[in-house]
């Protein structure tokens, strides 16, 4: 049959999340009348394709929840993405550090290390791995399409999505179309780390998100046009910290591909290793603060933000 799809899948998905998880559907409150709307299509003979992070959250008795909300219709199919382990903690922590108010963050302020020294066993819950195994406890086995995250196959998780679907080729040509670039990219958090830093260290004076904006792109600026790429100074995870996840990565990748020969665990190993000098680690902001060039550039930033508001400098800056 004809297949609708809707902007609000969130507020859809929470209605199988437990209520326990306040915070979650206190964000995003469950929408009943998508429950309600999503009946009529079935009644109708309409096919629906709903996707949402939150279904990442249901336990057990929301999946119990979901399979018969779901038996209204004939044919069912599940599609989950395995990202591998490493990958997927930091780009959970990067989710929730870009979309933190000023004031919030101020609150939390932690570093990546510090997010995986307390979350790196914690969060695993909520992954593909723990995901795959509860459906499994409700749904067919044949029903649930596992696919992979890093498939160099295709242009990105979208074409790989939509090319996986039954009955979606119209939406496979569509991904292919496209340049393959995310609509929910990644930020450096180490322009943003800086400011929060500096600002904590009396060097500027930040008062809301929007200043907070400026200082952080004019950070960027300098960086890649007067540094070079100079390497930042870093914190990386300890020992143990980079075990446990490489322990947790490794028993996903057995899950998922349990065919994978020596070579591809060595390649592996090789990836997990960059990211343990890279995307694991945080920028070690008192160092930083503390090289000359950078305590250079807030000094320079203080005197030409001063003559901006004297109306002494072009408009525009910072």
């Amino acid at each position: 049959g004809k297949t609708e799809s809707h902007p609000n899948h969130v507020h859809f998905a929470t209605c199988f999340v437990s209520p326990k998880n306040g915070g979650l559907r206190t964000v995003y409150p469950c929408d009943p009348d998508r429950l309600l709307h999503g009946l009529d299509l079935a009644a109708k003979g309409h096919n629906v394709f709903l996707t949402a992070e939150p279904f990442n959250d249901m336990d057990q008795e929301g999946i119990a929840m979901l399979k018969s909300y779901l038996s209204h219709w004939s044919d069912v199919t599940i599609m989950i993405f395995y990202r591998r382990y490493y990958d997927w903690l930091p780009s959970v922590f990067n989710e929730i550090q870009k979309s933190l108010t000023l004031a919030k963050r101020e609150e939390r302020g932690e570093s990546i290390v510090d997010f995986l020294l307390q979350n790196s066993k914690s969060y695993h819950d909520l992954y593909v791995a723990s995901l795959f195994d509860r459906l499994q406890q409700k749904f067919d086995k044949k029903n649930i399409i596992v696919l992979d995250y890093h498939d160099t196959r295709t242009r990105g998780p979208d074409e790989t999505l939509f090319c996986n679907m039954p009955n979606a080729a119209q939406m496979c040509n569509a991904s292919r179309n496209t340049d393959g670039s995310t609509t929910n990219p990644s930020v450096n958090l180490a322009y943003s780390d800086l400011a929060h830093g500096a600002r904590k260290a009396g060097l500027i004076s930040i008062s809301n998100d929007e200043r907070m904006k400026q200082v952080v792109k004019s950070i960027e600026s300098y960086y890649k046009s007067s540094l070079n790429g100079r390497k930042l100074y870093r914190i990386c995870p300890s020992s143990n910290i980079l075990e446990n996840l490489w322990n947790l990565t490794l028993a996903a990748e057995s899950k998922f591909n349990p065919n994978n020969n020596p070579r591809d665990f060595d390649e592996l190993r090789l990836d997990f290793d960059m990211a343990a000098r890279n995307k694991l680690c945080a920028l070690d902001v008192a160092k930083t603060l503390n090289d000359p060039t950078w305590k250079g550039f807030f000094g320079m930033y203080n005197r030409r933000n001063k003559l901006y508001r004297e109306n002494k400098v072009k408009k525009g800056w910072p």
